[in-house]
């Protein structure tokens, strides 16, 4: 029955019927499923802006900001695998820690074996000084050792990239209809 359907021109003959070209309409079989199922999530997941983007993309409409969240989106799944260091040794914070420069240098500072403050340190800085303590590494709390806050300082780092991945996706989705991102901000 295909091969009549290949002799009337309704079906594309295969190009050989080699083990090579068997696989490759297997992955491709499997591919077009995959995308079904996509497409099914999606138009399952309710949101206003599906058929606005859909249509964008089939009509080549604001290609470079899609080109742009496709590198996005490979600049998160990174950071998201580099999160599982934190889930392993989870990291608590004090609110408002990430907000204070001279604290975040300190993490730094200490992440290098160095005084979190400098000369400055020796007077004053309490403040300062008790939201290091209050610092918690997997429970541990009034960290000593180096590897400790350099933990610390991969942690900020890795929350800085992902507010500034939130930045770039809320000025794209803004540019093609996507739902924005609520809080960008360090308390986030």
């Amino acid at each position: 029955m295909l091969q009549k359907k290949v002799d009337a021109g309704q079906v594309p003959g295969l190009v050989d019927s080699s083990q090579q070209t068997l696989a490759a309409c297997s992955a491709l079989l499997a591919d077009i499923e995959a995308l079904d199922v996509k497409r099914v999530e999606i138009a399952s997941a309710c949101r206003s802006w599906t058929e606005t983007v859909r249509n964008q993309i089939v009509q080549g409409q604001r290609a470079e900001v899609f080109q742009m969240l496709d590198v996005l989106g490979y600049e998160l799944a990174q950071e998201k695998e580099k999160q599982k260091n934190f889930y392993r040794r989870p990291v608590e914070l004090p609110v408002g820690f990430e907000n204070d420069p001279e604290i975040v240098a300190a993490v730094a500072n200490l992440a290098e074996e160095q005084s979190p403050f400098g000369v400055m340190g020796v007077f004053g800085k309490s403040a300062q000084k008790q939201m290091l303590k209050q610092v918690r590494v997997l429970e541990k709390t009034d960290l000593q050792e180096v590897e400790d806050w350099r933990h610390v300082r991969h942690f900020l780092e890795h929350r800085r990239r992902l507010r500034q991945l939130a930045v770039r996706w809320n000025a794209l989705a803004h540019e093609s209809g996507l739902d924005s991102l609520p809080g960008t901000d360090a308390e986030h």
